[in-house]
């Protein structure tokens, strides 16, 4: 009979209780064998364990019979009593105690009670022998199977394994810990083979059959592959891939029969999702090195095409990208609403793979989102902005100016962000719309370029597009006016583009502070019929000439060589804005010298000139943008605004100051990642030239300026413009260029900005924080054409010049004839819903109709918007429509729309971070309407 091991532990406990009742006799002898050592006690001191195997070697370790106050534990080999003539030294009168295996067990796990069924199980017979560990602390007072594995799992492979055993962590754990050989061999000198089979056996019936697949493979030093195999087997499970599958886990873990093998791959399909996040959270690079080798597992080519349908395999992150490539080349060969439908849904997929949120393919799905986007454009009617006959000649630059400020600049950052290599076939689906892209552009462009003789030719007509030297009598002064308590801070970055203007803002929208154009920019202020001002930027459309103008309130003299360093007098002079300086003092401008320190960020003085609460204007300039543009091609820049290092603490001072800012440019500029031809060489700059006669002819990418706004240098008489993106004078280009006559150069980014303050608003309505007005294709929905909201006004005629040089005619009276009017092409900030007929049932509904007007009316529009989609639309769209932040569009779900809708236990209504979804039965049913 194999004797029982006691631990020291044991022997204490059961001294504890025998001295408990009082002790003459300090001899003890128990049942079993163990270590010889001393245990420690607090109730009789040290105390000495001695194993012996004969009553011949207890005599021998007997202290001398004088010796009363000896302490001392024999473990003997006997049940019964000690020899007769010894009893009378040992306590109990000799009789040897016997620990039974339920208190050893009690006392390893800390519990008062152990389950029956507990006992039976090889782990107990394992953890009673030596080197097992001493305690094993339990969650509850009576021990049970489940807490027993538990425990002793836990100690022995550590906390990367959860209590629960769950095989989702159990698979992460495994595929992370490399110790199962040695865990085996170590059970196996042990002579716990049984533990080993036990364990699998409780792991099947815990947690099925995968669980003993994973620990099997653990155990051969394959603890990744169940893993592994669960990624394969994940997407190809749904389409019937048995084969392949049964064939694979029976070779790789080895499972035994064609049942037991698909039940396996099923629960490893299953628990797959969480066991990455669990890897994830504890090693990133080990969960993609996970994906990878799983990869590696299909070299059946028609086997792997099928993996498309996982969302956490590379290849399929691959071959969703060639599958969007080629929807997109099929789509630019023939734009139109089913081929954008189908890259729609091309890109839908890829958005739901894991690899979509990674940082490492950001880039990637950037270009992605910016070219469904330029699709979108591409795909919508535009036809609006083509050229009317009843309209004056240089209604194009009005008509194209307007369209800008609402839509060219999303155009412009998403061709910068979309346009790269050409190497995947993912990457020839992007180029082709952004050459799609770029074609319209450039017909834009060049039909903008030009119309401009001929709106300079009629005097700069100024009720659309406004020159950039009246600002300050057009913007500043009008604002100022309004209120005697507002005040500004003129924020000028120098060579910023409509699309970078764009980029910041909409940065701006995510920072607690809620930036975003004011409402003055509408009704009775608005500068024409776009949403902002359409600034038009002096010609050549470069610093000296435009910016210059801007701070002097007036066009630069021809002739004349003008300095930016001058602009801090240009601003002082300004009538239009010293009339705000008190006291004798003047408008004060900070140029880069003074505003910012050497290593970029706001100086001490341009912080206090925006503190001073006593100015009513004050002025900066940032040179961040057009700095950048010198730099190489290569180089791209995200112009959020942290990214500007002085703005953040510049935009912090003015709002603490109550300060609206005029967030403004003197010029935009085109980047330079379509420059491959040169136009000549540069006489003048980059992207323009003078002209010593207005006879000269020009290239076909030029266009010939002259007159009223257009500064020419000493010996000329006119200039030469580059009207598209395409071209340059001279060699090598840097980051972007400007000077010449294209939208993004000459229509400079202008309006007032402020973050959101209820309480400032309330006071000045005009003060109201607006999310930036959008264009309905950047958020990938087709725009139809639009007809007029109203008739338009009537033009006056331009008068025609008369040349005197010819001979006059009779005048003859010629009937009239008939002149259709211009058609005005409706802000994107002026569209308005038509309702349709489902709207109208909903409008008559009465929880609907006893609203308050404005609640009625932003609820009919949502519904509008959601049942125009099939009950399902992207968050952001969702907000685009709406008018709010996209941060702001839960809130209106939970506050405005559901407690209308979700009533009585009925889920009409829902949303996530990145869609909003409308039940229509269920709606119907719940407000008893027909639909």
């Amino acid at each position: 009979m194999t004797l029982p091991i006691l631990h020291r532990e044991d022997v204490r406990e059961a001294l504890k209780e025998m001295y408990g009742a009082g002790r003459e006799h300090h001899l003890f002898a128990f049942y079993g064998t163990g270590e010889r050592e001393f245990v420690k006690t607090d109730f009789a001191g040290p105390v000495e364990i001695v194993p012996v195997r004969s009553e011949l070697e207890l005599r021998k370790h007997l202290p001398a019979l004088e010796d009363e106050q000896a302490r001392v534990v024999y473990l003997v080999p006997w049940r019964g009593e000690v020899p007769m003539d010894l009893r009378g030294r040992f306590a109990k009168n000799g009789v040897v105690r016997a620990i039974g295996k339920e208190q050893r067990v009690r006392r390893i796990f800390g519990v008062e009670r152990v389950d029956d069924d507990v006992s039976s199980s090889p782990l107990v017979g394992y953890l009673l022998t030596p080197g097992a560990p001493e305690r094993l602390p339990c969650r509850k007072s009576t021990l049970t199977v489940d807490e027993m594995w538990s425990a002793w799992l836990m100690h022995e492979w550590g906390s990367g394994i959860d209590e629960e055993l769950a095989l989702d962590s159990l698979l992460a754990w495994a595929a992370l810990d490399i110790r199962g050989p040695a865990w085996k061999a170590k059970l196996i000198a042990a002579g716990a083979e049984d533990v080993l089979t036990a364990l699998a056996s409780y792991l099947v019936q815990k947690r099925g059959d995968a669980a003993g697949a994973v620990l099997g493979a653990w155990l051969r030093g394959q603890g990744a592959r169940p893993l592994e195999l669960g990624l394969v087997c994940q997407p190809l499970l749904p389409l019937g891939q048995g084969v392949w599958i049964r064939a694979r886990l029976k070779t790789d873990l080895e499972v035994t029969g064609d049942e037991l093998a698909m039940k396996v791959a099923g629960q490893l399909s299953a628990a797959v999702p969480t066991a990455l996040r669990e890897m994830d959270r504890r090693s990133s690079s080990a969960q993609r090195m996970v994906r990878e080798r799983a990869d590696k597992l299909v070299d059946d080519g028609e086997v792997r095409a099928l993996l498309i349908e996982s969302p956490f395999l590379p290849s399929a992150w691959r071959i969703r990208l060639d599958e969007l490539g080629r929807t997109l080349l099929s789509a630019a060969q023939k734009p139109g609403a089913e081929p954008f439908a189908e890259a729609l849904r091309a890109l839908d997929r890829l958005e739901k793979h894991e690899l979509f949120k990674d940082e490492a393919v950001h880039a990637t799905v950037e270009r992605a989102d910016k070219a469904l986007r330029l699709l979108a454009w591409v795909c919508s009617d535009q036809s609006d902005l083509d050229p009317i006959a009843s309209e004056p000649e240089y209604a194009q630059v009005e008509r194209l100016g307007r369209w800008y400020v609402e839509e060219g600049g999303f155009v412009d950052w998403a061709r910068r962000v979309a346009r790269g290599a050409s190497k995947t076939l993912f990457d020839q689906g992007i180029q082709a719309v952004v050459k799609l892209a770029d074609e319209r552009r450039q017909e834009l462009d060049l039909r903008f370029a030009r119309a401009l003789p001929r709106w300079l030719s009629a005097k700069r007509p100024s009720t659309q597009v406004v020159p950039i030297e009246d600002v300050s009598k057009r913007v500043i002064g009008p604002f100022l006016d309004g209120k005697p308590d507002r005040s500004l801070l003129v924020l000028l970055m120098d060579g910023m583009a409509w699309a970078q203007a764009i980029e910041i803002l909409l940065s701006l929208h995510d920072q607690p502070e809620q930036w975003g154009p004011i409402a003055w920019h509408t009704g009775k202020h608005s500068l024409g019929d776009a949403a902002y001002p359409v600034i038009a930027a002096g010609f050549p459309t470069v610093t000296e000439i435009s910016r210059s103008a801007f701070f002097a309130g007036k066009a630069m003299v021809a002739g004349r060589d003008h300095s930016t360093d001058k602009d801090p007098e240009r601003w002082r002079d300004n009538a239009n804005v010293a009339k705000y300086a008190k006291n004798g003092d003047w408008p004060r401008l900070l140029l880069r010298g003074e505003g910012h320190e050497v290593h970029g960020v706001a100086s001490e003085a341009a912080l206090s000139l925006i503190g001073d609460r006593t100015r009513r204007v004050v002025s900066l300039v940032i040179n961040a943008i057009d700095a950048a543009l010198k730099g190489d091609s290569q180089q791209w820049h995200p112009w959020r605004y942290e990214n500007v290092r002085s703005l953040p603490d510049i935009l912090t001072a003015a709002r603490e100051a109550g300060r609206t800012v005029l967030l403004a440019s003197d010029h935009g500029h085109v980047p330079c990642d379509r420059m491959h031809t040169s136009a000549g060489a540069i006489t003048g700059g980059a992207r323009w030239r003078p002209l010593p006669s207005r006879d000269e002819v020009v290239a076909p990418c030029e266009v010939k300026l002259f007159g009223d706004g257009v500064w020419t240098p000493k010996g000329a008489t006119a200039l030469a413009l580059i009207a598209d993106d395409a071209h340059r004078y001279g060699g090598g280009a840097h980051a972007g260029e400007h000077g010449g006559a294209t939208l993004a150069e000459v229509i400079a980014p202008c309006l007032l900005v402020r973050w959101e303050d209820p309480l400032g608003a309330q006071h000045d309505p005009a003060l109201t924080a607006r999310p930036l007005v959008t264009p309905p294709w950047w958020y990938r929905e087709i725009q139809a054409s639009v007809q007029p909201t109203a008739a338009p006004k009537q033009r006056k005629p331009t008068p025609t010049p008369v040349n005197t040089a010819q001979l006059g005619l009779p005048e003859i009276s010629l009937p009239a004839a008939p002149v259709a009017p211009p058609v005005k092409r409706p802000s994107v900030s002026e569209l308005k819903p038509v309702l349709s007929p489902a709207m109208l049932a909903l409008s008559e509904v009465a929880v609907i109709k006893d609203l308050p007007r404005d609640r009625r009316d932003r609820l009919l529009r949502a519904l509008d918007f959601l049942l125009q989609r099939q009950g399902l639309a992207k968050l952001d769209a969702f907000a685009g429509h709406l008018g709010l932040p996209p941060f702001r569009a839960g809130g209106f779900i939970a506050n405005e729309m559901s407690p209308v809708l979700n009533v009585d236990g009925y889920q009409v209504l829902s949303y996530d971070d990145t869609h909003v979804r409308l039940d229509r039965e269920k709606m119907a049913q719940q407000l008893e309407v027909t639909l």
